[in-house]
């Protein structure tokens, strides 16, 4: 019974691990550069909070978002130098916005 009960934990967390697929969110900043964050394409939110030490405190856009099928709510807070939000136009199921 124990064997049978380990085997099938295991093979849950198998299966789990195998639907888990991350995407490329490739986040432009103001001089040109681009970082990239791997994300979980079932996310059902997505932001981020630019403060001073942060690496999105440069942010203009973010490109990719279009493979994050599952977004129901996004969040951005101490946006500096993002004015143009229609890349959140990419995310097709976005009930809520917080900005």
């Amino acid at each position: 019974m124990k064997k049978s009960l380990m085997i099938s934990l295991f093979l849950l967390v198998s299966n789990l691990v195998c639907f888990s697929e991350d995407v490329d969110i490739v986040y432009v900043c103001r001089d040109g550069s681009e970082f990239i964050e791997k994300i979980d394409k079932n996310e059902k939110a997505f932001g981020f909070f630019a403060s001073e030490e942060s690496k999105y405190n440069n942010v203009v856009t973010v490109k990719g978002l279009e493979q994050l099928v599952e977004v129901e709510e996004a969040s951005f807070y101490m946006l500096r130098y993002i004015n143009d939000f229609s890349f959140l136009s990419d995310l097709k199921n976005l009930r809520k916005l917080h900005i």
